[in-house]
């Protein structure tokens, strides 16, 4: 984070670099090592539709966080949730299936994360009901 400040007092910009695939700054922040700091940081500085975005594959911030392992992963899906990062009504966007048919839980899932896919079922039947 030191280096991200550092930059970012710089001028570097935040929130407008993207891969091909269309992946931005918050995609690779939830497939860090250390997903829950980065994803605060770029809560701070950045604008808050980074969150909101959907690379060419259909992924989500959501589907990338399920398919990293870290030790933060469950505390960086709860500060998206419940800090409002993102909106309720955006979540369904969010959470649907990718390309391939899967869903954060079941990326999550196949990565031998249960309890993170656990958690991640609970918010995808929250955000069907919405």
């Amino acid at each position: 984070i030191d280096v991200c400040d550092y930059l970012y007092d710089c001028g570097a910009l935040v929130g407008v670099q993207q891969n091909s695939f269309k992946c931005n700054d918050a995609h690779w922040a939830a497939m860090g090592h250390k997903p829950l700091i980065t994803l605060q940081w770029l809560a701070a500085h950045a604008p808050p539709q980074l969150f909101l975005a959907i690379q060419v594959h259909g992924h989500s911030v959501f589907h990338k966080l399920a398919a990293q392992h870290s030790s933060s992963q469950l505390e960086a899906l709860s500060f998206l949730a419940d800090k409002n990062i993102i909106p309720l009504n955006a979540l369904p966007l969010l959470l649907r299936p990718d390309e391939s048919g899967r869903r954060p839980s079941e990326i999550a899932s196949c990565a031998g994360f249960l309890h993170l896919s656990s958690l991640f079922e609970r918010i995808e039947k929250i955000s069907a009901s919405h």
